[in-house]
């Protein structure tokens, strides 16, 4: 993540660019502290990775969601997969079925290759 020993600018930058609906569940005090207290705990960007999905989960993905399409219009899994593989710069074959997705996202996550946009 880019994230990892950043100063308050930069953490700043990036939750601005952060889609409406997430700054609206984790408002912008609780993204700062969270992310400066990660970055206290963390010697290398592998540990803030963890630390950053062990406070980022499942768990909260999931109120998230729950949270979100109450107001967002709804699309299929796959066509939000290939935009988010968009916005990674990564191409998807347009007939990818949603296994080849989850294979790619799996990949991603091994390799820890992404390249997040700032």
């Amino acid at each position: 993540l880019s994230l990892f020993n950043s100063n308050e600018n930069s953490i700043i930058n990036t939750y601005s660019q952060l889609h409406p609906s997430i700054k609206e569940f984790i408002p912008f005090k609780e993204f700062l502290s969270r992310i400066n207290e990660i970055n206290n705990n963390s010697a290398s960007e592998k540990t803030f990775t963890q630390r950053f999905y062990h406070w980022f989960d499942a768990f909260k993905i999931i109120k998230y969601l729950n949270e979100v399409h109450l107001t967002n219009k709804r699309i299929p899994i796959i066509e939000a997969a290939k935009q988010f593989l968009n916005i990674l710069n990564l191409q998807s074959n347009s007939n990818e079925s949603l296994a080849n997705l989850l294979g790619e996202f799996k990949k991603l996550e091994m390799d820890n290759s992404v390249s997040y946009p700032n």
